[in-house]
């Protein structure tokens, strides 16, 4: 085996680069300027192959950008990604999301389209976050239970509560009244609200009252009532109440309409009458965080 050592190798006449007709082998790392050949095949270790007809590569290949149609990729093509019977696809003027080519998902310029189940976190619908509500328990009132029923249970999130009566009745005459509490306790003037009753066109009436919302025309100790209230907090500490109540043995329907300003946070809500006592029924608060 021969070696040469040199500094330098040109051409005979020290003006260029000498030729290698029958090729040069070389072990170890080649630095060029420039390579005026165009190789058939280019190999690199095991991972990567380059010949005229592409590159193939085993491994992952990263760039800084990627350029072509995809049609030839596995799994996704101009206007989809599949993965088997699920797809994801794109139009000019949607995005569907197909399983079993059904759309699940299509989101258009208009909105959201879903089929089928919605969970997440929390939603929000005009600016108010949707949240579950907080059932009350029942609370029964037997005979002679007293004159009222105060509970201060209000959560300081509640935008809305719905009280739910079931066959409440009074040992006299007397009508239902409706109170909200503040850290004071109950709020027992401020009120602006009517009640009143109407049965046919010859059977009705309504009055205004200002320490409470109030039924009209109850008033007897032989009947029991069921109904539904319900109070938004419209403002600050302003509450509107509006509220439908009946008489379980007959026709006559019963309303109550109104607001009242707190003028400081609601803590409860007190359920009670304008004489005599309650003896039989009983009620469910339900609370929202949403008006």
């Amino acid at each position: 085996m021969s070696r040469l050592r040199a500094n330098q190798i040109t051409n005979e006449n020290a003006n260029g680069a000498p030729d290698f007709p029958h090729g040069l082998t070389v072990t170890g790392i080649v630095t060029a300027s420039s390579i005026n050949a165009t190789p058939n095949i280019i190999v690199v270790g095991s991972a990567v192959t380059a010949n005229s007809q592409g590159i193939d590569a085993t491994g992952i290949i990263t760039a800084t950008s990627f350029k072509g149609d995809g049609s030839s990729l596995t799994g996704i093509d101009a206007t989809q990604i599949a993965t088997g019977n699920t797809k994801v696809q794109t139009v000019a003027s949607r995005v569907d999301t197909k399983i079993d080519n059904v759309g699940i998902l299509t989101v258009t310029s208009s909105g959201i389209n879903v089929t089928g189940i919605v969970t997440a976190n929390s939603f929000v619908v005009g600016g108010n976050t949707l949240g579950s509500f907080t059932e009350g328990s029942i609370i029964s009132c037997t005979s002679n239970s007293g004159n009222e029923v105060s509970t201060d249970t209000i959560l300081s999130t509640t935008k809305r509560f719905e009280v739910f009566i079931l066959s409440m009745s009074l040992n006299g005459n007397s009508e239902f009244r409706f109170r909200l509490r503040n850290g004071s306790g109950d709020v027992t003037s401020g009120y602006s609200a009517t009640g009143g009753y109407v049965s046919n066109a010859s059977y009705a009436n309504e009055s205004h009252f200002t320490g409470g919302f109030v039924t009209q025309g109850m008033a007897s100790a032989s009947q029991n009532w069921s109904g539904h209230i319900t109070f938004k907090n419209y403002k600050d500490h302003y509450w509107y109440a509006n509220g439908d109540f009946w008489w379980d043995g007959g026709s006559t329907h019963y309303w109550i309409h109104g607001h009242v300003n707190l003028t400081a946070q609601i803590t409860g809500f007190t359920f009670g009458k304008s004489g005599n006592s309650f003896d039989n029924g009983e009620f469910r608060i339900n609370q929202y965080p949403n008006p």
